[in-house]
């Protein structure tokens, strides 16, 4: 499982938004997220009151830096006519208060940044780009591609369809065209399980992280049983063409990962409670801190060595030291 305020949606996105929003849905004003009571008039023509609840539920988060940084979700609402709409948020403030930058569609799905100011997510069945720190958005066209990772505004991999049958694909053009790539997934990982030293397929991708044209890591599941799998990680330095075995180990079920440049990265279960960290370039592993209500939910982004964000029931959490360590900044929400 990637900062401004709301100014302006171009065309495509005003008619991407069109058929699952009303007009004022549209104008990039923050949603509700409290409880309201409306009058109207009943079917004996005497008033009726109705309760009008919204929530937000973040899905995926990415960081430009330290302060800047999106986060996509689904805006739920109890008592509408419409009950479910995506979203786009952006912060400006580390998380401390977001802001509505795009609304359409019905669910919401992965983001990550391109470079400075840039970004792309899948809201509804569209893939977006966006530009000037998020605010300015356009449709790429549809998609169902999961966990993007750019090294640059053009050239990016990622997950497609974004489920257990996921396979690897990459683009040269911003994300415009997606083509199959040769993955790891797939071989008999040999590596100590429930019953000792076995191998075992691991044969979905579950995450892609490239942090040059030619170096990037693959996260690879397979089939397993009471929350936990075979789960293998994959290095290539020569663009994917050819992969090598960095770890293999039964554990919980794989959710992400990222690294630096350097080598550095944190794995992450899903929806399991704690981040790994490799100093090495995924040869080891160390079970860093833990999160008190049950996070992160599949979603973790570092800017450095040192920060990181991670979304868990609803709250956005910082790390400082690594991912050892996390506390709640906040709920993520429209302000």
């Amino acid at each position: 499982m990637r900062a401004g305020s709301a100014r302006v949606l171009i065309a495509a996105s005003m008619l991407l938004v069109a058929s699952c929003t009303s007009p004022s849905e549209t104008s990039g004003q923050p949603a509700s997220t409290t409880l309201s009571t409306e009058q109207g008039p009943g079917s004996n023509g005497s008033g009726t009151v109705s309760t009008i609840s919204k929530t937000f539920q973040p899905v995926a988060l990415a960081f430009w830096n330290a302060d800047h940084g999106l986060v996509t979700g689904l805006m739920t609402c109890r008592g509408c006519e419409r009950r479910s709409v995506g979203m786009v948020l952006t912060t400006r403030d580390g998380g401390k208060t977001w802001r509505v930058v795009f609304r359409g569609g019905t669910s919401a799905g992965d983001v990550t940044t391109l470079g400075p100011g840039e970004a792309l997510a899948r809201v509804g069945r569209r893939l977006l780009r966006a530009s000037a720190g998020g605010r300015v958005w356009h449709a790429l066209g549809r998609s169902k591609i999961g966990d993007p990772s750019f090294v640059d505004p053009l050239r990016g991999w990622a997950v497609r369809p974004s489920s257990l049958s996921g396979r690897l694909v990459a683009t040269t053009d911003g994300g415009r065209t997606w083509r199959i790539q040769h993955e790891p997934c797939g071989p008999l990982a040999h590596f100590w399980g429930p019953d000792g030293w076995e191998r075992t397929s691991v044969d979905y991708v579950t995450d892609v992280w490239f942090v040059t044209p030619e170096r990037g890591w693959v996260l690879c599941g397979g089939d397993g049983a009471a929350g936990s799998a075979p789960v293998a990680v994959f290095e290539t330095t020569d663009g994917g063409r050819t992969w090598a075995k960095r770890e293999a180990a039964w554990d919980a079920e794989p959710g992400g990962l990222q690294f630096l440049p350097d080598g550095r990265g944190w794995r992450w279960p899903f929806d399991f409670g704690y981040v790994a960290r490799s100093p090495d370039g995924g040869a080891t592993w160390h079970r860093g801190g833990t999160f008190a209500n049950g996070g992160p939910e599949n979603s973790i982004w570092f800017v450095n060595a040192d920060t990181g964000f991670a979304l868990g029931k609803g709250d956005l959490w910082r790390s400082e030291d690594g991912g050892r360590t996390w506390r709640i900044v906040g709920s993520v929400s429209p302000t």
